[in-house]
């Protein structure tokens, strides 16, 4: 069964990500639930697919497992917003509305094709095409095109789900967002050659289909995917957030080891630091 409890929230874990202190090749990881993390490195801090709202039913009743650790107005010296795609729990408005009013030099990149979707105002916010290199301190980002479940362009060739590839000083990262594991994909980031690899774990069948769910690579296609990459470390996410739509994470640990143990897996718990030196 997975571990849906905060190990670290509200103002103890905002605390915790600004007084970290990050130096050389090291990378600090706070796993926010489904596929958000923070990211902080000597040179910057990185949030991808965040989203610090209630997920509520139109009813009033609320569909995921557990509440956002603390909420979007808050202050986390936020450089970069990365979102993958246009779902409610990658990207979330009052989210992104309140990380840029707290955090003054934040900047949020969004897939290109998503504009047709969903806008924002202000100079903060780029949609921007995958395989487009954005300089960021210290190394840059680039977007993958993904298929989730199929690859979906708009009219000017943009992908409508976008993975990315983070390159600061000594690491090279690679979070998928949604996607399905194939062999165009493996060429666009196996090219980057990353360190560490963040892939989801729910999979797709036929019920959830039904239901309009649309699905991932499955944990065994996960593990798979990342063995081929050769990162250093595999995390995996995508697995917590909905009753219906997830995964026992401790299998997929265990299955991951056995599969390829010369790469570390670490399994994400909510709000606990990981802590990588590349």
């Amino acid at each position: 069964m997975n571990d849906i409890s905060w190990h670290n929230s509200g103002q103890n874990l905002i605390d915790e990500i600004l007084e970290t202190d990050v130096s050389g090749n090291t990378v600090c990881i706070w796993p926010l639930g489904q596929c958000g993390f923070i990211l902080k490195t000597a040179e910057t801090v990185i949030g991808i697919d965040l989203v610090l709202s209630p997920m509520y039913s139109s009813g009033g009743i609320l569909q995921s497992l557990f509440l956002p650790p603390f909420k979007p107005d808050t202050e986390l010296h936020l450089s970069w917003l990365l979102v993958s795609h246009n779902h409610s729990d990658h990207l979330d408005v009052p989210t992104i509305e309140g990380l840029l009013r707290a955090n003054k030099d934040l900047h949020v990149i969004i897939p290109a094709a998503v504009k047709n979707e969903v806008s924002f105002s202000g100079k903060r916010v780029s949609y921007v095409k995958q395989d487009q290199p954005v300089p960021i301190p210290g190394g840059s980002v680039t977007g993958i095109a993904t298929a989730h479940d199929v690859y979906r362009y708009d009219a000017e060739g943009s992908s409508y789900s976008q993975g990315y590839v983070i390159r600061q000083k000594g690491m090279t990262m690679f979070h998928s967002g949604d996607a399905l594991a194939d062999q165009e994909l493996l060429r666009n980031v196996g090219k980057f050659h990353p360190d560490v690899v963040f892939l989801p774990i729910n999979g797709r069948d036929e019920i959830r289909e039904k239901q309009g769910i649309v699905g991932n690579m499955s944990m065994e296609e996960a593990v798979l995917f990342a063995k081929q990459l050769s990162p250093r470390v595999f995390i995996p996410m995508h697995y917590d957030l909905f009753a219906n739509n997830g995964f026992d994470v401790e299998t997929c640990r265990i299955h991951a080891e056995k599969i390829m143990p010369q790469v570390k897996t670490i399994v994400p718990l909510l709000g606990k630091k990981i802590t990588i030196q590349l």
